[in-house]
């Protein structure tokens, strides 16, 4: 997890050019250098999108780690990063063996004038280029370099077989395994004389590729597109010669036929191949196929994407609740979270006993990254996290008390047991001495300790009765959670809430609704996004009589997250369309014809921006629009699907939100003390270590233009401009040195 550790120790500044760049500077202090390179950035040859000026006697004392982390955090901002080495006056350098350390320690290519054999030439757009004349250099890091050469090589036809591919593509390649499964792909379809579809042989221009531009070059599909590992397996098995790539999170990797009719992955930084094994939790690239979010491409021989029959997890029951994203159900009223091959049902007993008709959470955990091996109450892993707190909610407001059997003794199966009034079933092992002692333990809430149900590493039917015994034997639920609101609190996304409001506006802004939400809201967490979001959209109902109110939806205004958005016309209210909108991100078109509309990740900055002018401008009470910038991938799919990136980004955007909301009320109350507002506090130790999360430079770019075009002129309309200038000034630094 990001900490105020991450953040850089110096600062990035912006530069102009023939394209657009920052530099690091490594103090907090000024550097001469940055008006001289300011002045000379222009005459340079920096080729690509956005370059990155590093000063090279930096590589002797070590360049901050901070600054590898904040600019390789994002897959696709790095494909479009290069760096040059500038020397203390702000020249360029033009020093191989310091290039290449830079390079490395950036995980980055550097540009370089000079050509020499081990180089690649690029032209103005930074697209390897092999005609006329490069206008530059790349160096590329050592691991690009030597996963790209293998798949140039493959591409031509070199290696006779994956084994011999593998062995090229050198062990110590690290983690860049777009290079190293793009390599794998091209060795194995030239193995069958295919022809190589022209966007994958267009790929070997770019320096840096990411999995999703593999992805789409071969043809995959957009959205996730999960397997169930023994059905994919089945699948390659039935069809000899098909092999599979697997993308998840910013990892691909390609799974391929071995030659006794049994599977191995062809993993990046491995020089052989690694045997599948069908359960995650044994197997570290299997688990990538149990992300809800995974992307799986089955292709033929010729490395064409087959269309195949659902791989995914087929319910085998019926589930007395809505399942959360990547959940399915099971026999007996189940419902299973993780993947539950057979091997671990049997392993454990599962299999051969009676649950009593008990509704039941199954969670094959799956653990935190972080966690150590050593740990005897282990995380789950964020998205199992997820699943279990939502699967125990949905149980909760129907008034059952779930039984919840984990494989594992994990903090969040016993605090879903606890919140959701059921008893949590787990193994465990108590070591005496030498002698390690297999145990099944059952929590119950309000229990000090454990119940010891018995020995074995086996769950026994006597195990299961005394567990539905002490079910039996609490109090019937009574949290009288009228139906029309237990169905939408059970939807697993905003899209869905937005649907179901729509249809059912009348009865959901009862009074008879919003008591039922008041008394959810003291039995879960307060961090609860999804529950918060609609406590706020059943009040904002009862401002309306629509789900929305005025002729046309308010929507954002500019199509550049930098231009400042303007104040909503007098008399629009704010209505459940927009809130909505916004949870969503709602695609918006173009304002003209003939230009683009913007993507997904430049809408989301834009619906922010909107959020930020009503705010300021008192459109919006700053609760709701807090509440709405917390409440951004807080549903239940979001968490279970996106990258986890996301979510760090839109935190760091909401912390922002809530510190110039501080900034502005504690400035008013200043003005009215007649103090001088310095010293105020506006959150700074959440803030910064909310920043910490921050992605990139486009994050940055776009508070640099609310604070100067949006705040400030607020800030002075309302003569607060001189109290708040110090800390206006601190958070503008926070903002540059946490990016």
């Amino acid at each position: 997890m990001a900490s105020p550790a991450d953040c850089l120790e110096g600062f990035l500044h912006t530069v102009t050019g023939p394209g657009i760049g920052v530099y690091w500077q490594p103090a907090g202090t000024p550097d001469p250098i940055d008006d001289h390179l300011r002045s000379v950035t222009p005459s340079m040859t920096t080729p690509g999108r956005v370059t990155v000026f590093v000063r090279g006697d930096q590589v002797a004392t070590g360049i901050d780690p901070a600054l590898r982390v904040n600019l390789l955090r994002d897959a696709g901002l790095r494909a479009g990063l290069q760096v040059k080495v500038v020397d203390a006056n702000g020249d360029p350098v033009a020093d191989a063996d310091v290039e290449r350390s830079v390079a490395n320690a950036l995980d980055l290519p550097v540009t370089s004038t000079r050509w020499a054999v081990d180089r690649v030439g690029v032209d103005a757009a930074g697209q390897v280029t092999g005609d006329g004349t490069p206008s530059a250099y790349l160096v590329l890091p050592d691991a690009v370099n030597a996963q790209r050469r293998a798949a140039v090589d493959a591409m031509a036809g070199r290696f006779s077989s994956v084994d011999e591919f593998m062995r090229a593509a050198e062990p110590g390649a690290g983690p860049h395994s777009a290079w190293h499964t793009l390599g794998a792909y091209l060795t194995a379809i030239h193995s069958v004389g295919a022809t190589v579809p022209p966007a994958v042989a267009d790929l070997l221009r770019q320096p840096m590729i990411t999995p999703n531009q593999v992805v789409e070059a071969i043809g995959g599909p957009e959205g996730p597109q999960p397997a169930r590992p023994d059905a994919l397996q089945s699948h390659l098995q039935r069809h000899p010669g098909n092999f599979a790539l697997v993308v998840g999170g910013e990892q691909i990797h390609a799974l391929v036929p071995a030659g006794d009719g049994s599977l191995q992955w062809l993993p990046a930084g491995r020089n052989t191949p690694v045997p599948f094994a069908v359960d995650g939790a044994v197997d570290p690239f299997t688990e990538l196929l149990e992300q809800p979010g995974a992307r799986v491409l089955v292709l033929d021989p010729n490395g064409v994407r087959q269309e195949t029959p659902p791989l995914g997890r087929e319910p085998a029951g019926r589930s007395p609740i809505n399942p959360p994203t990547g959940t399915t159900a099971g026999p007996q009223d189940q419902t299973r979270i993780g993947m539950w091959p057979e091997q671990t049902t049997s392993r454990l007993g599962l299999d051969a006993v009676d649950l009593g008709g008990v509704p039941t959470i199954m969670v094959d955990a799956r653990f935190a990254k972080d966690a150590k091996a050593t740990d005897s109450h282990k995380d789950l892993e964020p998205r199992q996290i997820t699943a279990v707190t939502n699967a125990g909610f949905r149980h909760y407001i129907r008034d059952s008390r779930p039984l919840v059997i984990s494989t594992a003794d994990t903090p969040q199966t016993r605090e879903t047991a606890a919140r959701s009034g059921g008893v949590a079933v787990y193994p465990t092992k108590v070591a005496t001495g030498l002698d390690v002692t297999s145990l099944w333990s059952m929590h119950v809430p309000g229990a000090a300790e454990p119940i010891v149900l018995g020995e074995g590493r086996l769950l026994t039917q006597t195990m299961v009765n005394r567990a539905l015994h002490e079910l039996g034997e609490m109090p019937a639920l009574d949290n009288r959670v009228p139906e029309v609101l237990r169905n939408l609190l059970s939807l697993n996304s905003y899209e869905e809430a937005r649907d179901y409001w729509s249809a059912n506006f009348t009865e959901l802004r009862s009074p008879a609704v919003g008591d039922a939400i008041d008394r959810l809201a003291g039995s879960v967490p307060a961090s609860d996004r999804w529950l918060n979001v609609m406590k706020l959209a059943h009040t904002i109902a009862q401002r309306t009589d629509s789900f929305q109110h005025g002729p046309r939806p308010i929507e954002p205004t500019v199509r550049n997250s930098i231009d400042a958005e303007a104040a909503l016309p007098a008399g629009v209210t704010v209505d459940l369309q927009f809130v909505f909108d916004f949870l969503t991100g709602r695609g918006l078109a173009p304002l003209a014809p003939g230009t683009e509309a913007p993507g997904p990740y430049q809408t989301r900055l834009l619906w922010d921006g909107r959020l930020f002018r009503m705010m300021l401008d008192g459109a919006l009470p700053a609760g709701d629009a807090m509440v709405l910038a917390n409440g951004v991938h807080g549903d239940d799919h979001s968490r279970a699907t996106m990258d986890p990136g996301m979510f760090d980004a839109s935190d760091s955007h909401a912390a922002l939100l809530a510190a110039i909301r501080l900034l502005v009320d504690n400035s008013l109350a200043a003005l009215q003390r007649g103090a001088d507002g310095k010293g105020m506090d506006i959150g700074w130790e959440e803030l910064t270590a909310q920043l910490a999360k921050c992605r990139n430079g486009e994050d940055r770019l776009v508070w640099h233009f609310r604070l100067r075009d949006v705040l400030q002129p607020h800030l002075a309309a309302a003569g607060l401009l001189d109290l708040s200038a110090p800390a206006l000034s601190r958070l503008r630094n926070l903002i540059y040195l946490c990016h």
